[in-house]
């Protein structure tokens, strides 16, 4: 069995960690794996030592892909071991599935909510095998998009973590100031980024001794605001912006916090609040339902608080820096239900089961598209119109409170 990936671009977040693992996972299960590149762009060191991806285009900059689709197409039809075809959502890789051979079946991770990516998910469903979301909500949503009949095609394994990389936190008493943690793309729009120095401001006024560092890239054009929101709330000397750290580096950071904080408006799966489970860090988050409710049990094995709750935020990162005892029992807690729940043995096995039933039965039909000499981007592999059309301020209010 060959799985061929179509990848694009891989950066320090949640996306690229989440496709490491994976392929991780598949090779522990004896499925030989190749990673395809439809442009140059890596940003993970090791990466390519460990899969020997292969690249369509060597250049850093993303090509269109009318002027790469033969090749992309090239590399995956003229591999004759290769029997599975599979992306993450990638409106360019969505392209080329019509055009595959006939034999090889097209699997779709599913990894986000919003009508964008579903749109791109859901490009020519009839030739696609398998739809597999990667949390109870992507489920959810797809089975809102696909008829009864259809809904066969979906298989739910979620993301994991390498639980192999994450040594336990053993230290969770300590001297003031409490370490507080955000880690994952810094913004606005959809990780809550905003709320974190009103929720510190309070938290000063409180008399709490704290830092609250953050790691990750700016996105949305964020930069600029976060530090105006510092200067706004007076939180300059207690948040402090660490810069990016590679996913090899985050094992070896986590167990420095005592508490890790997600304020997300939404999420596909929250893996940056398993893996600080995993390290057996208390961690409060956004309740974002049949999401962070199903990963861990409120108030046994982390907190969970009404997305928009500010005062709420603040008094369970109160409750938990005050409390030591507490922070170890939910730590202790959550690190358990990860390696229960959420191991990368338990993806390897879903991911190969969902393999082996496609590859058992042919449950789809060749499609009827333009000749490739004549190929341009449909509109089905296009963001959704209203994401190509709302301005960035509705994004964000839409993301907020819908």
């Amino acid at each position: 069995m060959k799985v061929i990936f179509g990848f694009n671009a891989l950066n320090q977040d949640g996306m690229s960690t989440a496709a490491i693992t994976l392929m991780r996972a598949l090779k522990g299960q004896g499925i030989e794996v190749q990673p395809v590149h439809a442009w140059k762009d890596i940003n993970v060191p090791g990466y390519e030592e460990e899969f020997k991806p292969i690249f369509v285009s060597e250049t850093k900059d993303e090509p269109d892909v009318e002027d790469v689709i033969n090749k992309m197409l090239s590399i995956v039809n003229e591999d004759k071991d290769c029997n599975i075809f599979s992306h993450f959502g990638s409106p360019n890789w969505a392209c080329i599935i019509p055009y595959l051979r006939d034999d090889i079946r097209v699997v779709v991770s599913c990894h986000s909510i919003t009508p964008s990516a579903q749109k791109i998910a859901l490009a020519y469903k009839d030739r696609v095998s398998a739809f597999v979301p990667v949390s109870w909500e992507v489920e959810k949503k797809l089975k809102h998009k696909l008829s009864p009949k259809e809904q066969s095609k979906i298989h739910l394994v979620t993301n994991v973590v390498d639980t192999d990389k994450y040594s336990s936190k053993t230290e969770y008493q300590h001297d003031d100031p409490v370490k507080i943690l955000f880690f994952g793309r810094v913004e606005d729009v959809t990780k809550g980024c905003d709320k974190i120095p009103p929720i510190a401001k309070i938290l000063k006024g409180r008399g709490l001794q704290f830092e609250w560092d953050f790691y990750g890239y700016f996105h949305w054009g964020f930069e600029e605001r976060f530090y105006s929101l510092l200067k706004e709330y007076d939180v300059e000397d207690v948040i402090n912006y660490k810069g990016c750290l590679s996913a090899d580096k985050i094992p070896g950071m986590l167990p420095k916090y005592d508490i890790m904080v997600m304020p997300s408006n939404h999420e596909g799966f929250g893996l940056a609040l398993a893996e600080s489970m995993c390290v057996g860090l208390p961690c409060v988050a956004s309740l974002l339902h049949d999401v962070t409710d199903r990963i861990l049990v409120n108030g046994d094995e982390g907190i969970l608080v009404e997305k928009n709750d500010i005062q709420g935020f603040a008094e369970k990162i109160y409750f938990l820096a005050v409390n030591p005892e507490l922070r170890e029992k939910m730590g202790k807690a959550a690190r358990a239900k990860i390696f229960k729940e959420f191991s990368i043995e338990r993806q390897g096995i879903g991911y190969r089961k969902v393999f082996e039933d496609v590859l058992s039965t042919k449950n789809y039909r060749m499609i009827k598209v333009t000749p490739l000499e004549k190929f341009k981007k449909p509109e089905m592999v296009k963001p959704h119109i209203l994401a190509r059309i709302l301005p960035l301020w509705f994004k964000k209010i839409l993301k907020r409170y819908i």
